[in-house]
């Protein structure tokens, strides 16, 4: 499994409100440092956020799903955050 790219996702971190809520970079900064398969179930859990809660652009989006797919993410991994959901 690759390692993350954080020259590529640390961008992000300075990223304004207009493209990524300001709570998604800080999950996205607590995502450093960790094993790959902890950063990519974060990603995933980022985008399945980003994309219900309109809290990233369409650009973010893209550059947030290619490094998930990069690390090994696939839209059958487990995401028990989508239960929260189902009310």
């Amino acid at each position: 499994m690759p390692e993350p790219r954080w020259n590529i996702l640390e961008l992000l971190f300075t990223a304004p409100d207009s493209q990524l809520d300001a709570t998604m970079v800080e999950k996205l900064r607590g995502l450093k440092g960790k094993p790959t398969e902890e950063v990519k179930t974060g990603l995933h859990e980022i985008l399945d956020l980003c994309a219900h809660c309109s809290l990233a652009s369409g650009f973010v989006m893209k550059i947030l799903n290619v490094e998930w797919n990069f690390i090994g993410g696939k839209l059958d991994d487990p995401a028990p955050w989508q239960k929260r959901w189902d009310r």
